[in-house]
């Protein structure tokens, strides 16, 4: 009887054993591949460390933990960042966490709200070094928010700032996206996220070989369900997510002692028409809209016909009430009747039935309102803001380039209003005192962040680019449904091009007659051309087709204009590529050398300084520097860089010709500099 019951013990032990050790050999290997470095997912920071410095930069590739296979071609990149391993004692260090709006989709990172937040800061606390690090990257939910939040923590944060909500369908892991497990509870997801992220699974594959590449943009290529039904599953799921994870991006903050401040996700009402209805009886809705249709453009030509169109508009939405294209037609129609709450009314549920809700709607802007009163935490009005800029109080072209994104004046605006917010906590303490006075204006602020007409119309072909496609419009018309290509007949479906080398001509121009550029100097001084000349729209298009990056654009830029020994032009070239990638001293070098052309001495100095601090002992610059101190009078100082370039290049002649030039200053009278 004993030796049966210890067999069957035997037995089990075993069965148990067999089960158990798959496990046990997977999580062993686990183990090593986590000792050894191998698969390791992608930080959003990486170190870079050699003699003279050890700084962290942002990772160009951290988007591929959170993306699929598929995609790789086309992922988004977060724009470069650089700050130092130590925090210097000193430094109020910001981290800036979001999306594409964040990123500053359309614009390079230099013209990102975060930039100009960085340049603003620097204006209002001219008492304290701040310094703001942009991590934004577009296409991203509050998922990948939540991991990149535990990252900056660990970087010695004086604060973070959060601003995310469209994202919470489309952007990876959203509700709607490909392969975000739309319909599995909350555990389900989460352990997914945690198995594709083991070592082992990301060097299987790896080993796989290169997938197929998905064609079409990231825009389109992320959908997994195109339509979410306004009253459906997906859209609660959505809010579930987003309120999940901003309590818990909360919560780490919290715990670390780190201030957190929220942002309101702000998106185009006024100008932007839905991308796609829901619809009860074609052929019914059909003849309503045509008649609809009819009645406004009588309105518009008579005004005794408006309310008979409005009459008819509430009429047919009674029975409708969920088509997000009526609610447009109707905020248009009270605008006519000059009822701007109504009018703002019918926008906003415009957005929120939209079947394509690319635009953060009511339902997640309340949740994020309740998170901020319910744990404390600072909320931006954005909404508030925005539309006390607006005329009739609904956003539109006026400071959104389409959807979501924010145009110059959005982007100086969206600065603006953090900056207030932050003053009110207060931040970073009570004894702060912001010294506004100091707002030089749009114009200046981003003149300041280093606003091109390169820029400009690399940002404007984007946009081009973006509305040529889905959900703006179907890339292929036979697939798309009667009804819908019925709608694009629609006389307010419109999604122009924004213009945005005319807005920034116009902001220009509004400077130089409110007499700010009275006094400016050098490139402050260039003025905005009226049109783009074919240079710099042919290598914006060499950029667009990924011939080229901006970085290397805005540095053909800098050598175009010095041909023509246009010195502010090339200056302002070489600057913007010092923003896009501080860490290269070969473009300290170039806007120092144009500087010292252009008769500017002390901030020549002052560049050939800070390429000297990226690489100590580079010839070139310490011979540039050696020229300038020459022209400033400063002859031992120029005597001293000339005899440092001897010692890495003994045979340079420029660095002899500067000891000859200085050589009878320095024997003038009791040896002393002139």
């Amino acid at each position: 009887m004993k030796r049966a019951e210890e067999s069957r013990r035997r037995v089990w032990a075993y069965r148990i054993g067999g089960i158990l050790l798959p496990f046990v050999l997977v999580a062993l290997v686990e183990v090593a591949f986590r000792i050894a470095g191998v698969a390791r997912p992608e930080p959003l920071f990486l170190e870079v460390k050699t003699e003279t410095f050890d700084k962290f930069q942002t990772n160009p590739n951290v988007a591929q933990r959170d993306f699929p296979p598929s995609l790789a071609r086309i992922l988004p990149r977060p724009g470069f960042q650089v700050f130092d391993a130590v925090k210097p004692e000193g430094t109020l260090r910001i981290f800036c966490l979001g999306a594409s709006t964040t990123a500053g989709f359309p614009f390079p990172a230099h013209l990102a709200f975060p930039s100009l937040l960085n340049e603003k800061l620097r204006l209002y606390l001219p008492d304290r070094r701040v310094e703001v690090i942009n991590c934004g990257v577009s296409a991203v939910s509050s998922f990948t928010l939540v991991d990149f939040t535990r990252e900056v923590l660990r970087h010695a944060p004086d604060l973070v700032i959060l601003y995310a909500g469209h994202n919470e369908f489309y952007g990876a892991w959203g509700a709607a996206a490909t392969g975000a497990l739309a319909n599995a509870p909350d555990f389900v997801v989460d352990f997914v996220r945690w198995f594709r992220r083991l070592r082992i699974v990301r060097w299987l594959t790896q080993k796989m070989g290169e997938p197929e590449i998905a064609p079409g943009t990231l825009m389109e290529r992320m959908i997994g369900q195109a339509e979410v039904p306004p009253e459906g599953r997906l859209r609660q799921r959505a809010l579930r997510n987003y309120r999940r994870n901003l309590r818990k991006i909360i919560r780490m903050c919290k715990r670390a002692g780190v201030p957190l401040v929220l942002c309101e996700p702000v998106c185009n009402l006024r100008d932007h028409y839905p991308f796609a209805s829901l619809v009860h009886e074609e052929e019914a809705s059909r003849a309503r809209r045509l008649d609809l249709w009819e009645k406004e453009r009588a309105a518009q030509a008579e005004d005794a016909a408006l309310e008979e169109a409005y009459r008819f508009w509430q009429g047919i939405t009674a029975s409708d009430s969920l088509a997000a294209d009526l609610w447009f037609h109707g905020a248009r129609l009270e605008e006519r009747r000059h009822d701007w709450d109504a009018a703002l009314r019918a926008y906003e549920k415009a957005r929120d039935l939209d079947l394509v809700p690319f635009r953060a709607t009511s339902d997640l802007l309340a949740a994020l309102r309740e998170l901020a009163r319910e744990e404390d935490v600072p909320l931006v009005p954005l909404e508030q803001v925005f539309r006390g800029a607006s005329r009739g109080r609904a956003p539109g072209k006026n400071l959104f380039l389409e959807h979501v994104h924010p145009n110059l004046r959005g982007q100086v605006l969206l600065a603006e209003a953090i900056c207030r917010t932050l003053a009110e906590i207060p931040w970073p303490d009570a004894e702060t005192t912001w010294q506004w006075e100091a707002d030089p204006g749009p114009w200046e602020i981003l003149q300041m962040a280093g606003l091109t007409p390169l820029d400009a119309i690399y940002a404007e072909l984007r946009i081009r680019q973006l509305l040529d496609r889905w959900p703006y419009r179907a890339p292929d018309p036979t697939k798309v449904s009667g009804f819908q290509r019925f709608m694009e007949a629609d006389p307010l479906r419109t999604y122009e091009p924004a213009r945005v080398f005319k807005e920034a001509r116009g902001l220009w121009t509004g400077a130089r007659q409110s007499g700010a550029l009275a006094e400016a100097e050098f490139e402050e001084a260039i003025p905005w051309p009226e049109e783009p000349d074919s240079v710099v729209l042919g290598v914006a298009e060499r950029v667009l087709k990924k011939q080229a990056s901006i970085l290397e654009a805005h540095e053909r830029q800098g050598e175009h204009f010095v041909h023509q020994r246009k010195w502010p032009e090339a200056f302002r070239e070489y600057r913007t590529a010092i923003r896009l990638f501080p860490v290269d001293p070969e473009n300290y070098l170039r806007a120092g050398q144009v500087l010292l052309a252009g008769g500017q001495l002390e901030r020549a100095r002052s560049y050939l300084q800070a390429g000297l601090a990226w690489r100590p002992g580079h010839p070139e610059i310490m011979l540039t520097l050696a020229e300038t101190e020459r022209r400033l009078g400063n002859a031992r100082a120029a005597q001293a860089w000339a005899q440092q370039v001897l010692l890495v290049d003994p045979g340079n002649r420029g660095a002899q010709r500067i000891l000859e030039q200085v050589r009878p200053l320095l024997e003038g009278e009791g040896g002393q500099e002139p």
